[in-house]
């Protein structure tokens, strides 16, 4: 017999004594069941808890970004122990994985909950529709991150309550859509229309619902999900809800949490639940962050050259680059005395740089730029309040821009990018075409399908550079299109040096390669545990 304890235990927060025993519930709130659904203020402190699962160090606050980043084929990780991640040639045991899986169903497990006890509650309805429908939108979301990342997963739309239930086979993807667009649809019906700060409008859930039938597409040319996904987001473009904040630049300030293009973003606090991505984003101790006193991991994870080459190739002079990437040079303070400082040179600049006492540059700095989009100038240790935008409405009009494209409405297309692109060059933001501001260029009309879908690609790759939305833009089209990705890494200069420079890494481009690389391992734990799952069924290559 495989080992009791499997991950969907785990998720649930369920305990047990032995093989023959009933799972007793302990919700996250540590709220007893009867207690738990009394009243409108409980209801929604088990809500509170749900989104604390998303504030999780192995869910939001560091391994989602961090593992869909260095494991897509456009980033590194600067650490010694995590070239296998960064190589793509991730091992089927990577802990990393297996942690974010089980923050997953985790996630999972406390939705599961309120939407099996909230309903039978004295609760009133009006705070049970709000708080079921983000309920089912969070758990939509978690599966359409697990399906797209492992495939088939076990579907677990009820609390396990005994052993036997708990093991449950990985099921067809297929399944695993449905569910997710039922979710969608069931959250559509419940959430309001407006919303407080940080938590999803019923617009919300069309949007998702839009990106969820874009994947279903594939490469399918004759996919009728296109048609279902150009019209779920053309709806939710007409609502007029979302709309681009400008500049560009501002999208990622700080001081602009869950604003007007917000379409669902994990808040996080210093004092709750902390972001990590400014310490493994940024360099430790520059101008950018200037209390910043120390912590572990700072500036691991980076794009890698060709990434940055992207922009500066496509459209030169484009103001994201400058908003993306900390690049050319920086600024490095001394921690202690804050008045000795270093200019340190990093891509793509090929200057050497000094010493400045004890102050010196890391040796792997100059090889990539930085991700700037997660700065929190206040930052002191490792705790960042910056929010994490899970989707924004410049990724929804680029969903309904593919959709258009593929449904043969090329011309309205090349409409919709061009709305962004007007955005984009506006770099002070006044909605006034400035004789500076002449980069990135409108498309004209007229284009060509093909050519149109290609931009697209790339336009994606720009405008959501460093969201954790790379992983998902190379695998969504198949193996031809995530090896278009894997060359074009493979062809970089830095990488066909005699001596390539440390974390620089060819990546295998065999078709088994590329076959093994578009889903992540299914953790073996969760194999071994489960008596559903055979011992053959780890996803191709692992």
């Amino acid at each position: 017999m495989k080992k009791l304890i499997i991950y969907l235990f785990f998720a649930t927060g369920l305990t047990f004594t032995s093989c023959d025993d009933f799972l007793v519930q302990n919700p996250t709130t540590q709220l007893d069941q009867v207690s738990a659904y009394s009243d409108g203020e409980s209801a929604n402190a088990m809500l509170n808890g749900l989104y604390s699962t998303l504030g999780n160090y192995d869910y939001f606050a560091y391994r989602y970004m961090h593992v869909l980043s260095v494991t897509s084929g456009a980033w590194t990780s600067t650490r010694a122990n995590e070239i296998p991640l960064t190589s793509m040639q991730i091992q089927t045991n990577e802990v990393h994985v297996e942690k974010m899986y089980a923050a997953y169903y985790n996630t999972i497990g406390v939705a599961n909950d309120i939407l099996k006890n909230l309903p039978p509650s004295t609760v009133d309805k009006s705070t049970k529709d709000v708080i079921m429908g983000e309920a089912y939108f969070i758990r939509a979301m978690t599966y359409f991150n697990l399906v797209r990342q492992f495939g088939k997963v076990p579907l677990v739309v009820k609390p396990i309550e005994k052993f036997d239930s708990a093991h449950i086979a990985r099921t067809d993807t297929a399944l695993v859509n449905k569910q997710i667009i039922s979710d969608l649809d069931s959250a559509f019906t419940l959430l309001p229309i407006t919303s407080n700060a940080g938590r999803p409008k019923k617009m919300a859930a069309l949007a998702l619902k839009a990106k969820v039938y874009l994947t279903m597409a594939g490469n399918d040319p004759v996919s009728p999900y296109w048609q279902m996904a150009y019209d779920a987001a053309l709806t939710a473009y007409n609502s007029k809800v979302y709309s681009m904040l400008r500049p560009f630049s501002a999208v990622f300030d700080i001081k602009n949490k869950n604003n007007a293009e917000s379409i669902f973003e994990i808040q996080f606090g210093a004092a709750v639940n902390s972001l990590k991505l400014t310490n493994i984003t940024l360099p430790l101790g520059t101008t950018l962050t200037p209390n910043s006193t120390g912590g572990t991991q700072w500036g691991k994870t980076r794009p890698n050259k060709e990434v940055y080459d992207l922009f500066a190739l496509t459209y030169p002079g484009d103001p994201r680059i400058d908003a993306t990437f900390l690049h050319t040079s920086y600024t490095k303070m001394d921690l202690v005395v804050k008045s000795k400082t270093l200019l340190v040179n990093i891509y793509p600049s090929t200057a050497t740089t000094g010493t400045n006492g004890t102050l010196k540059a890391n040796a792997d700095d100059k090889e990539y730029p930085f991700i700037k989009k997660f700065l929190d100038p206040a930052i002191t240790t490792e705790a960042s309040s910056s929010n994490f935008i899970y989707y924004r409405y410049a990724d929804l009009l680029l969903v309904l821009a593919e959709a258009a494209n593929e449904i043969n409405k090329t011309d309205e297309a090349i409409g919709y990018v061009n709305e962004l692109l007007a955005r984009a060059r506006d770099k002070d933001g006044d909605f006034v075409a400035d004789t500076d501001e002449l980069s990135p260029a409108a498309w004209p009309l007229g284009l060509a399908k093909d050519e149109v879908r290609t931009k697209i690609m790339t336009e994606r790759q720009i405008e959501l550079c460093g969201e954790a939305d790379e992983w998902y833009t190379f695998r969504r089209r198949g193996a031809t299109y995530l090896k278009t990705i894997v060359d074009r890494h493979n062809a970089h200069p830095h990488v066909n040096k005699p001596t390539p420079a440390k974390y620089v890494y060819k990546y295998a481009a065999t078709d088994n390669d590329i076959l093994r690389s578009l889903k992540l391992p299914f953790p073996p734990a969760e194999i071994n545990r489960n008596e559903a799952i055979q011992d053959n069924e780890q996803n191709f290559g692992y």
